[in-house]
């Protein structure tokens, strides 16, 4: 049986579009959320990556969405005031997450 941990932080407020959120109860009801750092012309950039199955080696906070479940990692340091999800892709339908509408970590 896999534990989620859960960490007592500013509980970010989760906004998902329908098609994301029939999307998510029709694959396991749950989405994992992390960060993703990359390097760019102008610096570091953190994006958001998104996966409905768990990631290995993270801890993540749980957070109660409308009929699934997200999972934040706890490497955040800073939580966003709201996390917005959509489903993408035509062929591959995947989900993206933005932090407080951004695609980027702020």
């Amino acid at each position: 049986m896999q534990t989620f941990e859960t960490v007592s932080a500013q509980t970010p407020q989760i906004c998902a579009s329908p098609e994301a959120e029939t999307y998510l109860r029709g694959h396991g009801g749950r989405i994992f959320i992390w960060p993703s750092h990359h390097r760019c012309c102008g610096g570091r950039l953190t994006l958001l990556d998104t996966s409905t199955r768990r990631p290995p080696q993270r801890t993540f906070e749980a957070i109660a969405g409308r009929g699934f479940t997200v999972f934040l990692d706890d490497s955040l340091r800073e939580r966003p005031e709201k996390i917005d999800l959509s489903l993408r892709g035509i062929r591959r339908k995947r989900i993206e997450a933005y932090w407080n509408g951004c695609a980027f970590v702020l």
